[in-house]
């Protein structure tokens, strides 16, 4: 038997800031688009662009509603940063350094080490933007 307890009206937020993605990414073509498209489907795009722009603070609202009621207990700092780290620092390392390969590959630029960590600390991966609320 599953002991979670689910809060409907959180599964309500999840599935609504879910279609919002979805509404976001197909929108968000005709409006970065403006040049190639007529000005009607512009503000078409750009006004379901705008509305579906809320989905991201729905998840950050979503994870902190759900981790209130968590009791941590942790032995050490050592096994608290650990677990945090695995859960937000390796991905973000990871996925970084794909992105940096993929990038250099596209661009026909090498990889430099020391710019890739020098970015990855202050946050401005330039082809990796969307990341911002990793870093």
């Amino acid at each position: 038997m599953n002991d979670i307890k689910r809060i409907f009206c959180l599964d309500i937020i999840r599935s609504i800031a879910t279609i919002l993605v979805v509404l976001q990414h197909v929108s968000c073509v005709n409006a970065f688009h403006y040049n190639d498209v007529s000005i009607e489907w512009w503000w078409v795009s750009n006004f379901y662009d705008s509305i579906s722009r809320v989905c991201v603070p729905f998840f950050f609202l979503l994870t902190g509603a759900l981790m209130l009621g968590i009791n941590y207990n942790y032995d050490s700092l050592a096994k608290f940063l650990y677990k945090r780290l695995s859960k937000i620092g390796f991905p973000l390392i990871g996925w970084s350094f794909i992105y940096t390969i993929y990038f250099s590959y596209w661009t026909g630029s090498t990889i430099n080490f020391y710019d890739f960590g020098k970015n990855l600390i202050s946050g401005q991966i330039p082809y990796a933007y969307h990341f911002w609320f990793l870093s």
